[in-house]
């Protein structure tokens, strides 16, 4: 918000801010959960591009890691990672 208190027009806010997924050592059989929320607290709609791509580490992990997207109680994506492409939603 800015200095006057005033609604900025868009104001998006992600939760977790910066790294969603940082682990290390993962094998057959471990599993880890990670949210992420994307809020917009201004005025305006917004479109928001929602897309993955391996950095680095294992390709055969990545694509076989469970990805789940839900807008509310509606599900949008619900299979591998490696099978993800992109989504893009109105907010």
């Amino acid at each position: 918000n800015s200095v006057s208190g005033e609604v900025q027009e868009i104001d998006i806010i992600t939760t977790a801010e910066k790294v969603l997924f940082d682990v290390t050592n993962m094998k057959p059989g471990d599993w880890a959960i990670r949210d992420l929320e994307i809020k917009n607290s201004g005025k305006q709609d917004f479109d928001y591009l929602f897309s993955s791509n391996k950095k680095s580490g294992s390709t055969q992990l990545y694509n076989e890691l469970f990805l789940t997207v839900t807008r509310g109680n509606t599900e949008l994506y619900k299979g591998k990672l490696g099978g993800f492409q992109s989504l893009i939603q109105d907010h």
